[in-house]
């Protein structure tokens, strides 16, 4: 079986910087740690946003800007290919980041998109076509164990096995959310190898 750890550095490499930008639980992160900087200036006076940055050598973010938004949970969207890459490689689901799936012929918006497609690519060009296949092949049951064990946001994927973490922000149908400081714990337990892998068998 592939090591997550082994694998752990292009994830982060690759979204980092968009999970913990983009995206309440009293025991996270949130609650445990001392603010230094908030909302120092309105950076984004013209839209909703958040900004989390977080120190983890001293265990507490250095600035947090848009601190309500960041509490606040919105649909998991792009964000959601860093845990599910964790569960295909812990599952088998994917052997290797190279390991490349052929494109169905149906073509998506983006040209990018339309052609096979391997993990880094996957990651680098947010491919959803990629992102469904690998939730078709681990399949609902599978999924639910890993978003439990892995604390993900509301765990919710009852929209779907093609659709949970898509859902449209102005729809009210159940879908995959996270806040922004949910994202960062997330992130933290996964650059610390303190994910637990629960390989479930069977779909």
């Amino acid at each position: 079986m592939t090591s997550i750890r082994s694998r752990k550095y292009l994830l982060i490499g690759i979204f980092l910087i968009i999970s913990i930008s983009f995206t309440e639980n009293d025991k996270t992160l949130a609650a445990e740690s001392t603010i230094q900087s908030r909302n120092e200036k309105n950076y984004f006076s013209q839209m909703k946003g958040c900004f989390l940055l977080y120190n983890m050598k001293k265990k507490t973010f250095d600035k947090v800007i848009g601190e309500e938004n960041c509490r606040e949970s919105f649909v998991a969207c792009s964000t959601f290919k860093i845990p599910l890459a964790v569960m295909a490689f812990d599952s088998g689901v994917l052997k290797d980041e190279n390991q490349a799936l052929n494109w169905d012929g149906k073509k998506g918006f983006l040209e990018s998109h339309n052609q096979d497609h391997s993990g880094v690519t996957w990651m680098r060009d947010s491919v959803v076509w990629f992102s469904r296949r690998l939730t078709g092949q681990l399949g609902m049951k599978r999924i639910r164990k890993y978003l439990r064990e892995f604390h993900y946001g509301n765990e919710d994927f009852s929209a779907g096995l093609t659709e949970a973490w898509l859902v449209s922000p102005g729809n009210s149908d159940p879908a995959l959310k996270i806040s922004a400081y949910e994202q960062v714990e997330f992130m933290n337990k996964l650059w610390a190898d303190q994910l637990p892998m629960v390989i479930v068998t069977g779909k």
